[in-house]
């Protein structure tokens, strides 16, 4: 199936997703940029690529570069920078085919995560290596008009489910590959791992 055919099933997942969010008191604006998908721009005019912040050109003391993510944590590799931090939320679309989970970072509050994946079938039972059909990351500054880097389509990036329990609602998982700064640098995000409850 093409992206254009699937197009408007994407876009309905993540209005629903977007509206669970807000019901639940998610003030979306602190975590999300909503202008659409990033252009690359002239790096020597982007102030923003300029200044991108310490946890992103160097390592945080308070994140492991090795192990999975505890309970209600995320945590991965970027370039030689480990990030990690709390997950404040983590919800399923209603038809348990699409996930959103986000928190800041352990290394700045400014900054953090929010992870998005879709499933070809849903999460309705007792499951083990899921591989999403499509997953979307993006480390965002808050208040800012852009993200700090995003995953991009066609660009690989995956999200794998290792074990999900439906009677407790508990994932665990991981997930890896490429995400682009607003002046379209590449950075590789590896030995990402997710532990979360849904609510």
């Amino acid at each position: 199936m093409t992206f254009r055919r699937s197009a408007p099933i994407f876009f309905a997942t993540i209005a629903t997703l977007a509206f669970m969010l807000i019901g639940f008191g998610c003030v979306k604006e602190e975590y999300s940029y909503e202008g659409g998908l990033l252009a690359p721009v002239d790096s020597t005019t982007d102030t923003t690529t300029q200044n991108i912040p310490p946890p992103f050109i160097t390592a945080c003391k308070e994140c492991s570069p090795g192990g999975p993510a505890q309970y209600m944590q995320w945590h991965f590799l970027c370039e030689a920078s480990a990030l990690c931090g709390p997950v404040t939320k983590a919800v399923m679309s209603p038809d348990k085919n699409a996930i959103t989970f986000f928190g800041p970072s352990t290394c700045s509050v400014d900054t953090g995560l929010i992870m998005s994946a879709f499933f070809d079938e849903p999460l309705n039972s007792d499951r083990s290596n899921v591989k999403a059909a499509r997953a979307v990351l993006q480390y965002y500054i808050k208040n800012a008009a852009d993200n700090v880097f995003q995953s991009e389509p066609p660009h690989p990036f995956t999200l794998t489910i290792d074990q999900y329990t439906l009677n407790t609602r508990i994932a665990m998982g991981h997930f890896d590959g490429y995400a682009y700064t607003p002046a379209g640098k590449q950075v590789a995000v590896n030995s990402g791992t997710f532990y979360i409850y849904f609510e």
